[in-house]
């Protein structure tokens, strides 16, 4: 451990977590919480349900907020919150009804809205994303905010680990690096992989599901449609809201 602390002492301090999600099915709201335990697969809980088109015979058939955007308005909560892996899920529809993830009521409601027939796909661990893990820094979603002319929630980016830090913290330049979260025996590290491409995602209202397409616009006009990052575990651990984020650089 004496070592531990040496080494993060030669570390760049880059931040501080200002929020954490997790997104019990794959394009229905997420939830913040306050801490997340991260295995190789990614974090406990995340994205382990996907509703899946049954007629899209595509390598991307899942149903998402893209093809309905009033899936963000399905809000999934776990029974056991402490045991996410494991928890039973429930959803609170717009519609004022509370059911069972697995409800047949619920599949029906979707895809009736959806135009086509849908299924409930369930991992025991793992992810429907391109990486386990989605990472977003204040500066970039506040620069993507003032080329939109309007203000940004950061839940319209759908990270796991949203960031604060220093305008000029160069976001761009972490791909390769590490991060390490607080200063914990069991503090997880991560490696970032790879910028996240948008899509019209970001142009929805989390709260709503309006769409704004200032916003996509204003991402690819600044920074090439690039904004946050992919990446994975590199040392399994757990990462708390304050915690402050150090970088370590690829040599």
């Amino acid at each position: 451990m004496v070592r531990e602390r040496l080494m993060r002492a030669q570390w760049k301090t880059v931040g501080h977590v200002r929020e954490l999600f997790l997104y019990p099915v794959k394009s229905m709201r997420g939830m913040s919480v306050p801490e997340v335990t991260c295995g190789w697969y990614g974090v406990n809980g995340d994205r382990k349900y996907a509703f899946v088109q049954d007629a899209d015979l595509s390598g991307f058939p899942w149903l998402t907020a893209r093809e309905l955007p009033a899936l963000l308005q399905y809000v999934p909560y776990f029974l056991d919150a402490a045991s996410p892996l494991s928890s039973a899920i429930r959803v609170r529809t717009p519609y004022n009804r509370d059911l069972p993830l697995e409800a047949p009521d619920l599949t029906a409601e979707l895809s009736g809205q959806s135009g086509g027939a849908v299924s409930l796909l369930r991992l025991k661990r793992g992810t429907f994303d391109c990486m386990p893990l989605s990472i977003i820094t204040s500066a970039t979603i506040e620069m993507a905010g003032q080329a939109a002319g309007r203000s940004l929630d950061a839940r319209r980016f759908r990270p796991n680990i949203f960031i604060d830090g220093a305008p000029d913290m160069g976001e761009a330049t972490w791909i390769n690096s590490t991060l390490i979260f607080g200063e914990r025996e069991d503090a997880a590290r991560i490696q970032i992989n790879y910028p996240t491409k948008r899509c019209v995602m970001i142009n929805l209202d989390p709260d709503n599901s309006q769409s704004d397409s200032r916003v996509l616009k204003a991402v690819a006009a600044t920074s090439r449609s690039l904004a946050g990052m992919y990446a994975a575990v590199s040392r399994p651990g757990t990462i708390r809201v304050s915690d402050r984020v150090y970088l370590h650089e690829s040599e």
